[in-house]
């Protein structure tokens, strides 16, 4: 993210809070999951976005461990 470990420790110590644009790169890091845990109540919307970066990241995880079991019979008959 760009983002000084110290700056985050400050926000974990609540020294101070983040600022717009460092929560923006956060948001943009770590997706609209990090936007509902930040939510008390989160729109709906919020939490289908959450989904379905959730599930992309599920379908990525199964394409290369696919990927990754047809390599490994390739190589062990």
């Amino acid at each position: 993210t760009g983002i000084p470990a110290a700056t985050v420790e400050n926000w974990l110590i609540q020294r101070s809070q983040p600022s717009a644009a460092h929560f923006a790169a956060l948001i943009h890091a770590y997706g609209p999951s990090l936007l509902e845990a930040c939510m008390r109540r989160a729109p709906s919307w919020v939490g289908a976005a959450a989904a379905a970066d959730r599930k992309r990241k599920i379908d990525e995880d199964i394409a290369r461990l696919t990927r990754e079991r047809a390599a490994l019979e390739a190589n062990c008959p």
